[in-house]
């Protein structure tokens, strides 16, 4: 997976560590968090590739840390949460999340798998462009980056 990076956010350690696991042998660089506060310092730093999200953290819940990284950045953010009540799941989609994951999931391959297919669709959705205009022209790589010179 190109060794890109995924950042958990999780307070539970046991699953945070399984995530985590689970990403690393698929190839993924991991970095974590256990609190919303340090998961969005974190994301600040580290400009992940993918965020996996818990709703119910310590000291800022995942619907404030959702709305902070949006504000910021379209970064893919899959929400893995206990929380099984669909007014919390609209919030998420609402605030901009990508996918939704309710625990406890049966395997944490359908996690991993889950990452996968929303890199997929972001690397499409981002995919390079040739832009040009009249003297110059410009390659998109990324929604966030472009290469710009002379034609």
């Amino acid at each position: 997976m190109n060794n890109q990076l995924i950042l958990v956010v999780e307070d539970h350690w046991q699953i945070r560590d399984l995530m985590e696991q689970y990403l690393s042998r698929e190839g993924f660089r991991t970095s974590n968090a256990s609190d919303g506060t340090q998961g969005l310092a974190n994301f600040q730093v580290l400009k992940p590739d993918l965020v996996v999200l818990d709703i119910g953290l310590p000291r800022q819940d995942g619907f404030s840390v959702l709305n902070g990284i949006r504000r910021q950045s379209d970064t893919p953010v899959i929400v893995v949460t206990a929380r099984d009540d669909p007014v919390d799941e609209l919030q998420c989609f609402r605030l901009g999340a990508d996918d939704y994951i309710i625990k406890p999931f049966r395997h944490p391959g359908v996690v991993v798998e889950r990452v996968k297919a929303t890199l997929r669709r972001c690397r499409i959705r981002g995919a390079s462009r040739l832009i040009r205009f009249e003297n110059l022209v410009a390659w998109t790589h990324t929604p966030h980056a472009s290469t710009i010179r002379p034609a």
